[in-house]
């Protein structure tokens, strides 16, 4: 999908100096290393699973930001307004609806734009076929146009203009796409101590340590992947209401 995460979680993919394909940046996790965190190797896309649909020619994903229509955003935007839901139809295609707001994607012949979640027609459903080395193509039920995303750069190779259009062809990458499961970072299920030494504490010392199931005192409880040894109590500050 993309090789550069850059110096820095800021840096923007298009300024190539320094390029590398960095999975973390300062101990923060880069949006390259989100990508493969989040690949389970299911090459199949599924109804009801959220995805990021992220355009090969123009590196960017489909944004709802409750929009009227769609909008683009980068490779380090991943929230709920870039993820899709695929639904179906009934009819043997697709509906392709937004995680932010249950709104569908919508091409009435003219115009792109968001359809209540109740709509039902040619007009929001899509057919998703695949294309080449798990690329997609995207196709309107209504007149069999493909969704293209085409982006023009500046001398620098910024985007200088990011235009979705549908064509009757889908002959170059514009009309590519990828659908990326979102990265999840991983819960823990464990809770352990934070007493000091020569109390064992830490995983590899077989430290106490219990499940974050059953009972509990207050709203929540506290999860880690690691004890925390310490002189006095600190992992239990959390403010709780008992």
């Amino acid at each position: 999908m993309f090789l550069f995460s850059g110096t820095s979680l800021a840096d923007s993919p298009w300024t190539k100096s320094t390029p590398r394909s960095d999975f973390f940046v300062n101990g923060d996790i880069t949006a390259f290393g989100k990508a493969y965190a989040a690949w389970d190797g299911d090459t199949t896309i599924h109804n009801d699973t959220p995805y990021m649909i992220y355009n090969r020619q123009a590196k960017h994903r489909i944004k709802n930001d409750d929009s009227a229509g769609p909008e683009t955003a980068w490779i380090r935007r991943d929230d709920v307004a870039v993820q899709w839901l695929l639904r179906n139809s009934g009819n043997g295609t697709k509906y392709i609806q937004s995680a932010n707001d249950g709104k569908l994607l919508r091409w009435n012949g003219s115009q792109l734009d968001y359809a209540p979640a109740d709509t039902t027609g040619d007009s929001v459903e899509w057919s998703i076929d695949p294309e080449i080395y798990g690329w997609h193509n995207i196709s309107s039920a209504l007149d069999g146009k493909f969704l293209q995303l085409l982006r023009t750069n500046n001398s620098s190779g910024a985007p200088l203009t990011q235009e979705f259009q549908m064509v009757s062809t889908a002959s170059s990458e514009a009309a590519d796409w990828w659908f990326a499961k979102p990265y999840i970072p991983a819960q823990p299920s464990t809770d352990f101590g934070d007493a000091p030494a020569p109390y064992p504490t830490l995983v590899g010392d077989d430290g106490a340590a219990h499940e974050v199931t059953g009972p509990r005192l207050g709203d929540t409880r506290d999860g880690e992947f690691e004890g925390h040894p310490a002189p006095t109590p600190m992992r239990m500050a959390t403010t709780r209401t008992v």
